[in-house]
């Protein structure tokens, strides 16, 4: 329920979805919704199961595509991303 990509995920909107998706399922419930940063996962951890981050992946992955980045330092900013993330 939602637009996936690059858009910035309205946090109310999430929410709302939710909620109502919990009403009908007990299964676990993860967001992805152009998730890009910590804070952004602080704040949709607080009312779901996990994050999914995709289209931030994805970047790298172009970037390296247009040659600005070799394959290690595409795999080494992809790591750090996600380690930042996750702190």
């Amino acid at each position: 329920m939602g637009i996936t990509g690059t858009k910035k995920p309205s946090i109310n909107e999430v929410r709302k979805s939710l909620s109502k998706i919990r009403k009908i399922s007990k299964l676990p419930i993860c967001v992805g919704f152009g998730i890009k940063n910590k804070n952004q996962i602080q704040s949709l951890n607080k009312f779901s199961d996990g994050c999914v981050v995709g289209s931030a992946i994805v970047s790298f992955i172009e970037e390296f595509d247009k040659g600005k980045y070799s394959e290690n330092q595409m795999l080494k900013g992809i790591s750090d991303f996600l380690a930042n993330l996750r702190k």
